[in-house]
């Protein structure tokens, strides 16, 4: 006889997807960094941003060799809350230092590298080291993330670049691999609490991008 599903991990499942789908959006983070992928990347690993995480919705053909797509529900879109030029040319978002990330694909195609990260809530890292947990977000969804994510490079590829994608001020601020040492060795999944000097900033891009919710935080933690 199939074992049930006690009704507590349902219910904590049915809030992760709620935290994972809804609103669910692509970014886009172009860099020429030095990665060796196979190590930092395997797929199905879990990484932690370990510093905010710049990225765009503003773009077309890559003009460097790695691209990181990510897929995330709560990432602050700074270029509808900040009277910037260059952010709003830009389309600049950000995301939270803390933020965890499941690496769900990495695809080669025409001299580009792309690697393709899910948003996930830190209280579902456990649910999503586990081996099951892709065919399950995959199911749950009735989306296939990894086919989206392939076309989305390929489709891509055949068009023209955006010319301010390709500014330096733009590539600079992208430059520095995700959830990575200068080794390219994984960072440390413990989730750090924001220092003094980085609050301000921390509290504004957690409240831009809708991610105040419990379970993106340890049990019991104030921020």
């Amino acid at each position: 006889m199939e074992k049930k599903m006690p009704k507590e991990v349902i219910s904590f499942l049915e809030r992760s997807l709620n935290w994972i789908l809804p609103g669910c959006q692509l970014f886009y983070r172009d860099t020429d960094s030095d990665i060796d992928v196979r190590k930092s990347y395997p797929v199905g690993a879990i990484i932690r941003a370990g510093t905010f995480v710049d990225v765009t919705v503003k773009v077309q053909r890559p003009v460097t060799k790695v691209r990181y797509l990510i897929a995330s529900a709560h990432c602050a879109k700074l270029y509808e809350a900040v009277p910037d030029e260059d952010m709003a040319r830009w389309r600049l978002c950000t995301l939270h230092f803390n933020s965890y990330f499941k690496v769900m694909d990495v695809y080669e195609r025409g001299g580009v590298t792309q690697i393709f990260l899910l948003h996930i809530p830190y209280q579902a890292i456990p649910f999503f080291q586990a081996e099951h947990s892709f065919n399950f977000i995959q199911g749950a969804s009735q989306i296939d993330f990894v086919e989206v994510a392939c076309k989305s490079l390929d489709t891509k590829l055949a068009m023209d670049v955006f010319a301010d994608t390709t500014e330096p001020e733009l590539l600079a601020r992208m430059a520095a691999p995700v959830g990575v040492d200068d080794e390219g060795n994984p960072l440390s999944l413990d989730f750090v609490p924001t220092p003094d000097f980085a609050k301000d900033l921390s509290d504004a891009v957690r409240r831009l991008g809708d991610d105040l919710y419990p379970i993106n935080y340890p049990e019991g933690y104030s921020d």
